[in-house]
């Protein structure tokens, strides 16, 4: 599948595929700016995408940041809507232990393309059944 993309600023940097194989195109900063502990950021990418209708970008964070230092997304994953065509900004959490330093060109996020089914609801008075029912959080014990 081919997707154009757009430079909204000239310090950004398409995203790319680090090894042959992987899910997710690591995109970068295209600035310099600090996260202090337990604080968020938007940070801004430069770039924007022509998503084909029925696809939804994924926004995750990159393993790496999260393990090392606690930076995370915000709202865990994100996800771009194929109508969106501004430029794509991440809203990255600080997590960890002391301030983050992003700086321009670092790879701070994920990006996936994945496709989706609309659906109709359809209201009911009742669901069909199933072994686990209504137990939810931990119903299947915790270990």
């Amino acid at each position: 599948m081919r997707v154009k993309v757009m430079k909204f600023s000239p310090d950004a940097i398409i995203p790319k595929y680090q090894h042959s194989g992987d899910a997710g195109l690591d995109i970068c900063s295209t600035v310099d700016i600090v996260i202090p502990k337990g604080s968020y950021r938007l940070v801004s990418t430069g770039i924007g995408l022509d998503i084909p209708k029925g696809y939804e970008v994924q926004l995750r964070a990159r393993s790496g940041l999260a393990a090392k230092y606690g930076i995370g997304l915000v709202n865990g994953v994100g996800t771009i809507d194929s109508g969106y065509k501004g430029e794509i900004k991440v809203a990255l959490y600080n997590m960890g232990e002391s301030d983050f330093k992003i700086e321009r060109g670092m790879r701070i996020a994920q990006i996936i393309f994945a496709k989706y089914q609309h659906v109709r609801l359809v209201e009911t008075g009742s669901l069909s059944s199933s072994d686990r029912g209504q137990a939810g959080f931990g119903s299947s014990g915790v270990k």
